[in-house]
């Protein structure tokens, strides 16, 4: 893509002891050694998706971009909200072959049905906000206690990406500012998490102002399912017109605006962790690759302590 990148930065990542934080959709930092006072923090379920669609609109780099939630959980402190996680749905459940290893035979075969597990017990972290307020080592107690309460639904297993590639945005004078450092899951790692390397390269179509077309909101538009009106708006705000109702008609519309309006650009592929919720699993858990480690200068936007 064109623009005034600076490739020396591309992998650029903060040094150990920083977490990632959020603020009005720009990537901001965090000491992890401000520890968290968890007395003053609860983790509770979000009811519906209002409220946590709007904290994700307003604060994560994807902006409107919102996955089908299965369970939604807030951070709170005294009330107030400081943190979403969004667990939903894989977009593709082979993402979870080669982290579930089934025996073949014998007593091991046995166990493992007992558990009964299948792909489908399992979700995927799909959002993890947390304000550049909340404490440096919150991401950890936040997600373990989210596993708690999925544990007591029932979920087997949670899968998460993190995204080493960074990402920009084009502003009104014409500049290009990152929005979005890349991470490695630091937060995944400390809770123990099994490596299982990157998940499938793809090619992403990418606006002139740097924002992602996901392959997940080309998918809700051509089939017409619900909410894709407001996956629609992501193309009209780029200069799109108004999409037709009509599925033939709706699927040549996205087609065109699509090529005039995007640019194909290659992803290798994000960092993917598996965690078992089940104890009972971890046996059957394919080994750990070892942790991916992409150290460089520390950012410039380092919240003070």
């Amino acid at each position: 893509m064109p623009g005034s990148r600076d490739k020396s930065s591309m992998y650029t990542l903060p040094l150990p002891g920083l977490n990632q934080r959020w603020r009005e959709n720009r990537t901001m930092y965090r000491p992890a050694g401000d520890v968290i006072k968890r007395s003053e923090y609860e983790v509770e379920r979000i009811p519906t998706d209002a409220e946590a669609r709007a904290f994700c609109t307003r604060h994560h780099y994807l902006g409107a971009s919102y996955p089908v939630a299965v369970e939604r959980m807030g951070l709170y402190r005294w009330g107030s909200l400081v943190g979403v996680a969004i667990f939903s749905v894989p977009t593709n459940y082979d993402e979870l072959n080669g982290v579930v290893l089934p025996p073949s035979g014998g007593q091991l075969a046995e166990s493992f049905s007992r558990l009964g597990y299948t792909p489908k017990r399992a979700l995927d972290l799909g959002r993890l906000v947390l304000l550049d307020e909340v404490p440096g080592n919150a991401e950890s107690h936040f997600v373990s206690r989210c596993f708690d309460l999925l544990r007591a639904r029932g979920t087997q297993a949670v899968i998460a990406f993190s995204d080493p590639t960074p990402r920009y945005t084009r502003m009104p004078d014409g500049s290009t500012v990152m929005v979005r450092r890349g991470h490695v899951g630091n937060c995944y790692q400390a809770l123990n998490g099994t490596f299982h390397g990157r998940a499938t390269a793809r090619t992403l179509r990418v606006f002139e102002d740097y924002t992602v077309l996901r392959a997940r909101t080309l998918q809700k538009i051509r089939k017409g399912e619900k909410g894709w009106r407001g996956a629609a708006a992501l193309l009209q705000n780029h200069g799109a017109d108004t999409p037709p109702d009509e599925c033939v008609a709706r699927i040549a519309w996205l087609n065109y605006w699509v090529a005039k309006l995007t640019k194909p650009e290659r992803h290798p592929g994000n960092f993917k962790y598996a965690f078992a919720l089940d104890r009972r699993l971890r046996r059957f858990m394919a080994p750990s690759l070892p942790y991916p480690k992409m150290i460089d200068a520390p950012p410039n936007d380092v919240l003070a302590a």
